[in-house]
């Protein structure tokens, strides 16, 4: 578990833990950024590279110019060495970028065969909002052996870095349609735009198979909705591909919910967050996970395409995976025009096929 501090750099003493020290070393004179930017957000995340098994994960906002550290413990694979825990993520926000660092910790036979273990220097990175930061502190690099393949045993961080007022993950439907400034659909005066005509279409995709595969198409429910200046227009919709698995959850979300409004230039805007769930097989690696996104609507020509479920089970060794995804796909037009309704229909087939 991760456990969260404060703390000043310049007032530590000389003997720092060595994941303070690579901190100290790489990132100590970093001094703020004179903007508007006063906090980030992160979401970080301890793994097993094995098994892509989730340890411990936290949520924070970071403060600009206020370093934290997190700390956490690592599971060691040796008897034979010290274990060096506790261990320590430092991160700094400037105002632009996030900073983070630990060591990174090995384990290794000698030359006599002997089991050993050290510090192998320090990971570090940096990364803008939006973006994410991977660091390896704790490497078994003695032969072992996962599914009859040979693998070291690995724990990493992962920190996804957000601006201050992104939805977290679980990224659930109305914090994302709210981070989506959905809430600015009230400045608009009604009237100022024509109402908007859409065709909202929820459909189950399924496929199987091994390299190539085509996606069976089911719509499950199908409606024109009419989106108005000054408003903000939800349809409901349930999700049909989430699976249960040890620590999910996303599978007790039945009930989704679209977001529809226009902009202040009168354009049709969406938005409805993003579910995917991994249950893969990688030569013995086994890469099981869930995560929620808040992604931006996928334009394709006139028409909207939003994935707001998935789940794929992939075995590499026999190269077959079985996939299924909630869509939805969104047409529209002005109300003081004709609405083409075959244009609309044979438009919708072909985003099908997409």
């Amino acid at each position: 578990m991760f456990l969260i501090a404060l703390f000043s750099f310049f007032c530590l003493s000389a003997s720092l833990p060595m994941d303070l020290m690579c901190f100290v070393h790489f990132y100590g004179n970093i001094t703020e950024k004179a903007n508007r930017v006063t906090h980030a957000k992160v979401y970080a995340g301890q793994y097993e590279k094995i098994n892509f098994r989730t340890i411990s994960s936290v949520e924070t906002v970071l403060t600009r110019g206020e370093p934290i550290y997190l700390t956490l413990n690592y599971s060691p694979r040796s008897n034979a060495v010290p274990a060096q825990n506790p261990r320590n993520l430092t991160l700094l926000f400037d105002g632009e970028k996030v900073y983070a660092s630990m060591a990174l910790l090995v384990d290794l036979k000698n030359s006599s065969g002997q089991e050993t273990q050290q510090w192998a220097g320090c990971g570090k990175e940096s990364g803008d909002p939006d973006n994410s930061i991977r660091l390896t502190y704790y490497d078994h690099h003695i032969d072992t052996t996962y599914g009859g393949v040979r693998a070291d045993y690995r724990e990493y961080v992962a920190v996804e870095i957000r601006p201050y007022d992104t939805p977290f993950a679980p990224s659930y439907d109305n914090a994302c349609a709210y981070f989506r400034k959905a809430d600015l659909a009230g400045r608009v005066p009604p009237g100022s735009f024509s109402p908007v005509v859409v065709n909202v279409t929820h459909i189950n995709q399924k496929a199987s198979g091994s390299y190539s595969f085509t996606f069976i198409n089911t719509v499950l429910s199908q409606e024109f909705v009419t989106v108005r200046p000054g408003q903000v227009t939800f349809l409901q919709f349930n999700q049909t591909s989430a699976r249960a698995m040890a620590d999910w959850a996303g599978q007790n979300v039945v009930t989704r919910n679209l977001t529809l409004w226009l902009n202040e230039t009168g354009h049709l805007n969406a938005a409805i967050a993003y579910l995917r769930q991994k249950n893969d097989n990688g030569y013995g690696n086994i890469i099981q996970y869930e995560e929620w996104k808040c992604p931006y609507t996928n334009y394709i020509d006139n028409y909207m395409q939003m994935r707001f479920c998935e789940y794929s089970n992939f075995n590499a060794a026999i190269n077959y995976g079985k996939y299924e995804r909630d869509m939805i796909i969104i047409s529209g037009c002005f109300t003081n025009r004709l609405v083409n309704i075959a244009t609309i229909f044979i438009s919708l087939i072909w985003a099908l096929s997409y």
